[in-house]
């Protein structure tokens, strides 16, 4: 069920949330979000649930309605989410050398 939501088996799942988490923390400069600054929360506070997000939506390509429904978020956030998410996880597949060259 996990490789035909995602493209990918768990242990490939964790082995890229680590360097996807590392990307996530240089894109973002906040390694550690301090709720006591202020600022609006993460949609999605876990970085697996960020990752499995966007691979769900490019395996499956699912109405951003559906997505946020399924993820209980608003169709907003889901929106903002895939734009978001979808050039983090770019970053961190050329940086682990899984893009074409060119």
């Amino acid at each position: 069920m996990f490789i035909s939501l995602t493209g990918l088996t768990v242990k490939e799942f964790d082995e890229l949330c680590e360097s996807f988490g590392e990307t996530w923390n240089e894109y973002t400069k906040q390694p550690k979000k301090d709720p006591g600054k202020g600022g609006r929360p993460y949609a999605l506070e876990v970085m697996e649930d960020r990752l499995l997000f966007i691979l769900f939506y490019l395996k499956t390509y699912p109405l951003q309605t559906v997505l946020a429904y399924s993820f209980e978020i608003s169709q907003a956030e889901a929106n903002f989410l895939v734009h978001q998410l979808s050039l983090v996880l770019g970053m961190t597949l050329k940086k682990e050398g899984f893009t074409p060259q060119g």
